[in-house]
């Protein structure tokens, strides 16, 4: 097929760009672009096998080359035994036990956040999606919330990283990386370097300090993490690698589908009643915490279409370690990427009615929920490489939304757009400005 010139409309929105190339080409679609080549996949059975029933056949893949740079060798790049280890180490770090402690932080950052609201006016709800995530990672993963000096400048870096990898992504990237050939590679390094300027200088602190045994902050217990079996812990580098990771993959992700939230609700006003109409009987007018997590089914199912629709993480990527045979008789050898595109799955006509509706109920009929395959919604992904911050965002991203709609109304102006930004990660454009009204 003409990949060039299907690829050349990729960036545009990804997740539309999987949905026409499925419709158009079916489940296995062979792409090649010079010397990469790579197979998009569709097929449900397929996608189990790579991710859930043979993952050690399978490596991360080239397509993450520019990730790479900026999270190093971290749970989401990393493979084979050194992923293991990884995952192993850090592993008990976020357990619903140590997650929970943070529930009255993040309702605290939002209920901040909405005292500078207006009674009634225009906010621009994308900017205040970052700052509360930014200040929830601040508190949970890094142990201090971060002041508006040190946000403005982790936006700035994020900023920089996301608007360089389209360019980093492509043929001949990994040079440009490396040498600093482009200004879109130049502007990856500076927020890069300066990610790690903040990220090394709080493992610094924490080594010179010896206390992070004692600390509950996530970045602590990894620093303080030991293999049962062999007592070995995280290197600095190892840690930097982590953390870098935990930032990145834990705010700005979860930063994103908080804005989407956020925009949904003003252009849905039933379903942000139907979702009020439970904050409230469930709160009733107290703050929420990590207990109303469960009864709070409405809001989690907000988040999950959210999630559906508008996946920050809109692909993914295995390599095959030996040739393997897909559907169809398809041999794909090492050094061909199989692409798990994610947002084209959660569009599929095949295990989604009306798929390009937002429809929250479709979370709440359980009959529904244990009819779908597993692999029709994988916003976290799937197997032992599942997201292990999905927790920590889910409570933020439930506990947080819950407190908005308790204290305001929200609605989109007339004329409001709601269109992807996509680099990283797939955001939403622009600033969100929606029309808030205090209860």
């Amino acid at each position: 097929m003409g990949s060039a010139r299907w690829l050349a409309t990729f960036f545009d929105d990804p997740v539309a760009w999987y949905t026409r190339l499925r419709d158009r080409y079916g489940d296995i679609v062979g792409l090649r672009v010079g010397p990469i080549g790579m197979v998009v996949c569709f097929d449900l059975d397929t996608l189990e096998r790579i991710m859930v029933r043979e993952p050690r056949d399978y490596v991360k893949g080239d397509g993450l080359r520019a990730t790479r740079f900026v999270l190093g060798n971290g749970l989401i790049t990393s493979d084979g035994e050194l992923h293991r280890r990884h995952r192993k180490l850090a592993a008990p770090v976020f357990t619903p036990r140590n997650i929970e402690p943070f529930a009255d932080a993040t309702v605290a950052i939002a209920n901040d956040m909405l005292d500078a609201w207006p009674e009634r006016g225009t906010v621009h709800v994308a900017r205040h999606a970052y700052d509360v995530s930014l200040r929830v990672a601040g508190v949970g993963l890094f142990g201090s919330d971060f002041d508006e000096h040190e946000r403005e400048a982790l936006h700035e870096a994020m900023r920089q990283l996301n608007e360089g990898y389209r360019t980093a992504a492509g043929p001949g990237g990994t040079q440009a990386l490396r040498h600093g050939l482009t200004p879109a590679a130049r502007r990856m390094r500076r927020g890069r370097d300066h990610v790690d300027e903040v990220i090394r200088g709080i493992i610094s602190q924490r080594r010179e300090a010896g206390d992070a045994a004692r600390l509950g902050d996530l970045l602590s217990r990894l620093l303080a993490a030991r293999d049962e079996d062999d007592g070995s812990s995280f290197t600095d580098e190892e840690v930097r690698d982590e953390a870098v990771t935990m930032l990145l993959a834990g705010h700005d992700t979860t930063a994103a589908t908080l804005g989407w939230c956020l925009a949904l609700m003003g252009l849905h006003p039933k379903e942000q009643a139907r979702a009020r109409a439970e904050v409230d009987e469930v709160l009733g007018g107290r703050a929420a915490g990590a207990g109303d997590l469960r009864a709070l089914r409405t809001v989690r199912a907000v988040v999950d279409e959210t999630l559906r629709l508008h996946p920050a993480v809109y692909s993914t990527v295995r390599d095959p370690i030996e040739p393997v045979t897909l559907p169809g008789g398809h041999v794909l050898r090492p050094g061909t990427d199989i692409v798990v595109p994610i947002g084209g799955i959660h569009r599929d006509p095949r295990w989604w009615d009306e798929p390009l509706d937002f429809r929250p109920g479709r979370f709440l009929d359980e009959a529904t929920v244990r009819a779908r395959p597993r692999m029709a919604y994988l916003p976290f992904g799937t197997g032992p490489r599942i997201c292990i911050g999905s927790s920590f965002a889910l409570q933020e991203l439930v506990l947080v939304l819950a407190t908005i709609l308790q204290r305001y109304e929200l609605a989109a102006p007339a004329g409001f757009e709601l269109r992807p930004h996509v680099g990283f990660i797939r955001r939403p454009e622009g600033s969100l400005p929606l029309e808030v009204t205090r209860r």
